[in-house]
């Protein structure tokens, strides 16, 4: 057998004896050989082994030596990759910076995001404090990005470990919360996609949300997408029923009135009173039904939000208890309901400064108009688009008759009015 060069340098190289051929035919039939072919193949097996035994020890060196230059050449790769980093230009970036970054990233919307499923949970914070030891001290060292969450109880992904870790890291500050329970996009009456969501919680769900409440002192800002039958459901619970919301400022409610017409869920707005959240100021609901919310006081609000699709005489109910609530938006929706459209006589008075109201059903925002008066306005914004002449004429005499009814000190008047 010819000599295997071991190095190209020194010419090194390992000899052994050469191997016979095998006669195949003869392992292929029943021949038996004789003795003297049977010592002559001891010798030579003895001998295989012998020259195996040469060779293993070889490649076992070599393999040693092939094993201890991969490790000096990842070595060096890492030496050369980390002296580069020191090359980077974000770490020319100040430290204060990297901290407008980071809130940006983690809490224009929410650092944690837990979905239905596993794939769509999204973990910014935690994946940014993960790039580099510098991020990550920097990011733990700020408690306030682990601070904004958004959580669908329904998630099938178990992230009680993840939602724990951001909870521990947000220390004290107070949270912004988004709690959602299952939803799903179905075909409403009218033809259009919507939104419902699920008449109940899994037992899972409810553990979690009793776990949430345990924080409840920390609720800064809350939003909260159920059925007004599980917001019904969550009212009965003591953990809520008996909960401080002593740091909540801000309540978003939204219970999908768009599919299944839910009712207003009176009994869940008792702890949001004045004496258990009163640092309270701002309220978005879906609708409104006068009476449903006796013991919440809504004269401490300083804003609403966007009153979408609301029926006329629910919005003049509310806008009377709103005293200290300076801007309202109105987005009437194009319907041709005869009870949402009536009017209210005598109108009513209403305190606000600035009234945006934006394109929908001109019936209704005229049967609108007419029922409001509103001594303090000055800013009035309204935005039409009318399907013939007659209309725009019926609304202008309308809204000239608003204004001069209300003998308000108007500063700025803006309509975007259009006809098609």
């Amino acid at each position: 057998m010819p000599d295997a060069i071991l190095c190209e340098k020194c010419g090194a190289s390992i000899s052994t004896r050469d191997v016979p051929e095998t006669s195949r035919q003869r392992l292929r039939s029943l021949y038996v050989p004789n003795n003297v072919e049977a010592s002559s193949i001891i010798s030579m097996v003895a001998e295989a082994d012998c020259d195996l035994a040469r060779y293993e020890e070889e490649i076992q060196r070599l393999e040693a030596v092939l094993s201890e230059l991969k490790k000096q050449r990842q070595d060096l790769k890492l030496h050369r990759d980390e002296s580069q980093t020191l090359l980077s230009p974000a770490r020319k970036l100040p430290v204060e910076v990297l901290e407008q970054v980071f809130d940006f990233a983690c809490l224009s919307d929410f650092g944690l995001t837990v979905k239905q499923k596993t794939k769509d949970t999204d973990t910014v914070t935690l994946n940014l404090s993960q790039v580099c030891s510098v991020w990550r001290e920097i990011i733990r060292s700020r408690a306030a990005l682990w601070s904004a969450m958004s959580i669908d109880l329904s998630h099938r992904n178990k992230a009680e470990s993840v939602i724990e870790h951001y909870i521990a890291l947000s220390k004290d500050i107070p949270w912004n919360l988004y709690i959602t329970g299952q939803h799903e996009a179905l075909c409403g009456s009218n033809g259009l996609m919507c939104e419902t969501h699920s008449q109940t919680l899994s037992k899972y769900a409810w553990k979690l949300l009793k776990h949430l409440l345990e924080y409840c002192t920390r609720w800064e800002n809350l939003t909260m997408r159920f059925s007004s039958t599980v917001l019904y459901e969550i009212s009965r619970l003591d953990e809520f029923q008996g909960a401080e919301f002593g740091k909540l400022k801000s309540l978003e409610l939204d219970w999908g009135r768009w599919f299944d017409q839910d009712p207003f869920p009176t009994s869940f707005m008792s702890p949001f009173s004045e004496k258990q959240s009163p640092n309270l100021r701002h309220l978005s609901l879906p609708n409104f039904e006068p009476g449903s919310s006796s013991t919440f006081s809504f004269d401490r609000l300083t804003s609403f939000g966007l009153l979408e699709g609301w029926s006329n005489p629910d919005v003049l109910d509310l806008l009377p208890l709103c005293r200290n609530v300076d801007s309202f938006t109105i987005l009437p929706i194009r319907i041709d309901e005869s009870e949402i459209l009536a009017e209210v006589s005598p109108p009513v008075n209403i305190f606000v400064s600035s009234l945006y109201i934006k394109d929908g059903d001109p019936g209704k925002a005229i049967k609108f108009l007419n029922s409001l008066v509103a001594p303090r306005l000055q800013h009035l914004s309204i935005e039409y688009t009318f399907s013939d002449e007659d209309w725009e004429e019926i609304f202008i005499a309308t809204l000239a008759a608003f204004l001069h009814r209300s003998q308000c000190q108007l500063q700025k008047l803006t309509l975007r009015l259009h006809i098609i």
